[in-house]
Order: structure tokens, then C-alpha cells, then sequence
């Protein structure tokens, strides 16, 4: 299921994003560089770990339910999640909100898609037992939009830091000579 989620998301949304202003202007990266820039591996493991930290955190919130409510709760909360971190990733130099002012009917699309097979997996009896899930009380339901929306906010918040305090290569020119 997490699979049907990230690879269209990876061929679709992602691929029918606009070019970012500037793009083509940028010079290419130096051969010397690494492929990987430590700016560019620290806002990975970030979004990684503040992603790990809001799904075990409303696991070990949702303690008190049982075993089949806390899988649905964690995995419903996983798969907010990794949508948060495709809204924030859509644009590098953006703010969310501006990326959302860039029309990408993939994306329309695809959201679409999972809030239908997520809405099926939890509502529909058959698909909960393939997945082994059982229904969260109903104020457990707010759990997994929350965890999505806080790490959406924080990593935007940092965004917004580090293009503030030009810490990042994100959106920065590359500087060296061209290949």
C-alpha cells in the first residue's frame, strides 16, 4: 500500500512539477563536488527523523487502544505523513503555500487516489481485516492528520529558517567552474 502511494507520487507528481524559476540559469554542479551536499543529506535525515518521531509518538500515545486500533492509527499516521513530506518537497525554495498556487493535476489526482484507498482500507470491514486493522475510537481519527499537519508545519517552519539564514543549498546557485 505505502508503495502504491510513493511510486506515483515519484513518476507522476513529482515528474509533472514546473521548473523552479531560474533553473536553467544555474551553472552546473562542479565535478569536485559530491552529488550529495551535507545541506542536502541534513534536511533528508531531518524530514526522516521529525517524520519517525511523529508516527512512534502517536504510537505510543495510542497505547491504551488495541493492538489492531494502534496498527491502523500508526499506519494511517505513516501514510499522512509521507504526504506531508510530498508537500513540502514539491518546491525547495517555496513555501507551501506557494507551491500550491502552482497547478500540478497529478497531484490533484494522486491525492485523490489515497484519501479513496485510505477511506476504503478504514471503513470497509474486508479491506481492514486483509490489513489487520480495526477501527480507532473516533477521537483517535484526529491522531494521524495531526502528526501529518505537525511535521508539515515544523519542516516548512525550518524551510523557511534556512532560506532566511541562506544555511542551505537548496535554492542557491552552485559556484565553480562549469563542466
Amino acid at each position: 500500500f505505502i508503495e502504491m502511494i510513493i511510486d506515483p507520487v515519484c513518476a507522476l507528481v513529482f515528474e509533472a512539477e514546473e521548473d523552479e524559476a531560474g533553473l536553467m540559469t544555474r551553472p552546473p554542479r562542479p565535478i569536485s563536488e559530491p552529488l550529495f551536499s551535507r545541506a542536502t543529506v541534513l534536511w533528508s535525515i531531518t524530514q526522516g527523523l521529525l517524520g519517525v518521531a511523529g508516527v512512534v509518538g502517536l504510537y505510543l500515545t495510542a497505547q491504551d487502544l488495541a493492538p489492531d486500533q494502534i496498527r491502523a492509527v500508526t499506519f494511517a499516521a505513516l501514510v499522512l505523513v509521507i504526504f506531508a513530506l510530498i508537500l513540502v518537497n514539491r518546491r525547495r525554495s517555496a513555501s507551501i503555500t506557494r507551491a500550491f498556487a502552482k497547478h500540478n493535476r497529478a497531484l490533484g489526482i494522486i491525492t485523490a487516489v489515497i484519501a479513496g484507498l485510505m477511506g476504503a482500507v478504514m471503513i470497509f470491514a474486508p479491506l481492514r481485516g486483509l490489513f489487520g486493522f480495526a477501527l480507532p475510537p473516533p477521537i483517535w481519527w484526529a491522531g494521524p492528520p495531526l502528526v501529518g499537519v505537525v511535521v508539515m508545519v515544523v519542516l516548512e517552519g525550518i524551510k523557511a529558517v534556512m532560506a532566511k539564514a541562506n544555511q542551505s543549498d537548496l535554492d542557491q546557485p552552485r559556484s565553480g567552474t562549469p563542466r
